[in-house]
């Protein structure tokens, strides 16, 4: 019988690729700090189907532990994590954790649910630990809960929340119970399937770091991580990396860290030593700065992709996100990976408190500028701001007429990919669909699809609209959208998966 069950229940999709998941390592953490400390732990990360929540909660019921703690994001995995929860409510009464991203933005929202016992604010290794202990030795009391940092718990029917943990230094002390799950069931060639090298590869991912020191606005690391970089030592995650090589024979990287060249002297040291094909996150203006001899050394380590969050192509708007990086190093950092065959994979957000529609046609004349320069700079993601809160932008946004969703699981159906997303009353009702059509353009698939025909001349007339920035009446979007949900709801086949979805 297990002491601690974990789960993570990802967002249902009609349609579940095998390499649609990132590897879940938060929970995986957890159980190595867990099964340290003596506690026997399972493992759950699947689908969030009916079935499958069902069979949770009754392994729950089942298993009787100590506590089930359940990980989620703001956003969609919201949705089935609730399902889960109130499952196991209905089967036991197992007291129910909830950790992650979310709980630790909106701990006291997320208190406010029935089916939550406690919440775990920010990294939850030595918290967990505590946590079981406490439960293990006196339930649910207030009185020993009030002594387990960085929780929230219920008493009298009111959120307490206790003093923060201070941060883990020591992250070569952790390692993820890969032993739980199938390790090679993560390891995938279609995340980077246009950059070039990576899709022929069995690419692994590793984090090496938490954390990141810049400022943006928007960020949840100004929350969650409160700008603070952490990392492990050069020799910790060259082994981790030579591990994946060796036992499993993977042959491409991707360092899913926020900032991974946060310090830079680390990062060489790291992909210099590791000696296989990689891509992680960078800034342009590390780019821009570094120049050619830098991109050089990049290039000898075998770097494929950098991935870069340019976010505006409006200089007014990205000094408002204290993006501390100009139009100009967006460039540079274009030119040099083109110059160096290094892939440049930039990302772009619309829809932020401010932002007008002269600012918004500046981002999409950059996406342009930067699309036609070569095969080596591209842009896959054209996303929509979401104010979360903890972040200076925020405030700004509530202000400005963003009216917080207020539930749990209004924030699980606030935040939507693509086409879907809830649009604040700030934003200019021309960019609803803009992610739809960056999206839509961008296809080069469209020949193999079930319906073809119609989705080739969707995609003309998105390029049109696009060319002459003309996104009103836009019924070329709204009515596959409606689509799209009747087909769903009748659960014939999922459009977004067939037709939209990257």
């Amino acid at each position: 019988m297990a002491d601690v069950i974990l789960a993570k229940l990802e967002q249902r999709e009609s349609e579940l690729e095998r390499y649609s998941y990132a590897p879940p390592f938060g929970i995986l953490y957890l159980a190595s700090a867990l099964e340290n400390a003596g506690f026997s732990v399972k493992l759950v990360h699947r689908e969030g189907t009916k079935a499958n929540i069902e069979e949770l909660a009754a392994l729950v019921a089942n298993e009787s532990p100590l506590l089930v703690g359940l990980s989620t994001l703001t956003g969609p995995t919201i949705r089935p994590t609730i399902e889960a929860s109130l499952a196991i409510r209905r089967k036991s009464r197992v007291p129910i954790v909830w950790g992650g991203h979310h709980p630790t933005i909106v701990p006291e929202e997320t208190l406010r649910n029935e089916f939550v016992d406690v919440v775990v604010l920010g990294e939850g290794e030595e918290t967990i630990v505590d946590l079981t202990r406490t439960i293990r030795e006196s339930g649910l009391d207030p009185q020993n809960l009030s002594r387990v940092p960085g929780i929230g718990f219920k008493h009298g029917g009111d959120p307490v929340l206790t003093a923060l943990r201070p941060f883990i230094k020591d992250l070569d002390s952790l390692a993820p119970a890969w032993r739980h799950l199938d390790q090679e069931a993560y390891f995938y060639s279609e995340r980077a399937y246009r950059v070039r090298g990576l899709a022929k590869m069995k690419v692994g991912t590793v984090i090496t770091s938490r954390g990141c020191p810049w400022r943006c606005t928007y960020c949840y690391n100004q929350k969650v991580n409160r700008r603070v970089f952490r990392a492990q030592s050069v020799e910790r995650s060259v082994r981790d990396v030579l591990k994946l090589k060796d036992r499993y024979g993977v042959n491409g990287i991707v360092f899913e860290d926020d900032n991974f060249f946060t310090d830079q002297d680390r990062g060489l040291g790291i992909v210099r030593r590791v000696e296989t094909p990689w891509s992680a996150s960078f800034r342009a203006s590390d780019i821009a700065k570094g120049g050619r001899d830098f991109m050089k050394k990049l290039k000898a380590s075998q770097c494929l992709e950098l991935r870069i969050g340019a976010e505006s192509g409006s200089p007014r708007m990205l000094k408002v996100l204290k993006k501390d990086l100009t139009v100009d190093e967006i460039r540079e950092a274009a030119r040099l990976c083109q110059a160096h065959e290094i892939t440049a994979t930039f990302m772009f957000m619309v829809g932020f408190p401010g932002e007008t529609w002269e600012d918004i046609c500046l981002t999409l004349d950059m996406i342009d500028e930067l699309s036609a320069m070569s095969r080596y700079v591209m842009v896959t993601q054209l996303g929509s701001y979401t104010p979360y809160p903890g972040t200076v932008l925020f405030d700004e946004a509530v202000k400005q007429g963003f009216v917080p969703p207020g539930s749990t699981a209004g924030w699980g159906t606030f935040v939507q990919a693509g086409y879907r997303e809830y649009r604040p009353p700030y934003v200019d009702k021309r960019a609803k669909s803009l992610t739809y059509y960056q999206q839509l353009i961008s296809r080069k698939d469209l020949e193999d699809l079930k319906f073809s025909l119609p989705a080739r001349l969707l995609q003309r007339l998105a390029r049109l609209r696009w060319k002459h920035r003309y996104f009103a009446f836009s019924l070329d979007h709204s009515v596959p959208v409606f689509l799209q949900g009747c087909l769903e709801k009748a659960g014939l086949f999922s459009l977004s998966n067939k037709l939209y979805k990257k």
